[in-house]
């Protein structure tokens, strides 16, 4: 399955992506943020096989993001299904999460792929919602 606009496509994230998210997550600018250590390659392959695991589960889960002209990895889109045992937040509510490769930042594909993940809902970088509604 992907979804498709005029400058990206969005796919499930797979095992393929994992030397695109080690990169990522161990980026400078990524480590510059607060509470963030260098992770190892078996780490972020857990993390990935974790948001493979939440598609099977849960029919939907983490986007991977390319330009659709180059093909080239630029960030995540995730639907997380946070469940039981987050302070604050109802088991049903869904987190829409989104992270941009520093390389990429500042360009206007950013915010497409969010509107593309949402079907034209309002872009905002970060919410929760149940289903059936959004917070």
């Amino acid at each position: 399955m992907e979804l498709t606009s005029e400058r990206l496509v969005l796919r499930p994230t797979d095992l393929r992506d994992l030397d695109f998210y080690v990169e990522l997550r161990n980026h400078p600018e990524i480590l510059a943020l607060p509470r963030r250590q260098p992770r190892p390659r078996s780490d972020v392959e857990r993390q990935l096989r974790r948001w493979i695991e939440r598609w099977q589960e849960h029919g939907f889960g983490a986007w991977t993001v390319f330009g659709r002209k180059t093909q080239e990895r630029l960030g995540r889109v995730e639907f997380d299904p946070m469940g039981p045992g987050s302070p604050g937040i109802a088991p049903d509510e869904i987190e829409l999460g989104c992270i941009v490769h520093p390389t990429y930042r500042n360009l206007a594909q950013s915010k497409n792929s969010v509107t593309s993940a949402r079907k034209g809902q309002p872009i905002a970088p970060s919410y929760r919602c149940s289903r059936g509604r959004r917070d």
